[in-house]
């Protein structure tokens, strides 16, 4: 799979994303995942993310619903 990030990261209960915005920052070939179940978490994560430029396929931020399909295909496609 060349070309492919083989590193991936989940956050579950990601507030704000913070976590998940650093490893996206430490690691740009890498696909990161944050879920919260508090709307203005998610909100907040996606802003804060947005602010420090990254890009939303790298840092992704949604509700437990909104993620679940993205993730489980974003694993079944790891080695």
């Amino acid at each position: 799979m060349e070309g492919e990030s083989l590193c991936f990261g989940a956050d579950l209960g990601c507030g704000a994303g913070f976590g998940l915005m650093a490893l996206a920052a430490a690691y740009p070939e890498g696909r990161f995942h944050g879920v919260d179940l508090m709307p203005g978490h998610i909100a907040w994560a996606r802003r804060f993310a947005d602010e420090a430029g990254l890009d939303p396929a790298d840092a992704d931020f949604g509700r437990l619903g909104e993620l679940e399909l993205r993730l489980a295909l974003t694993i079944a496609r790891l080695p």
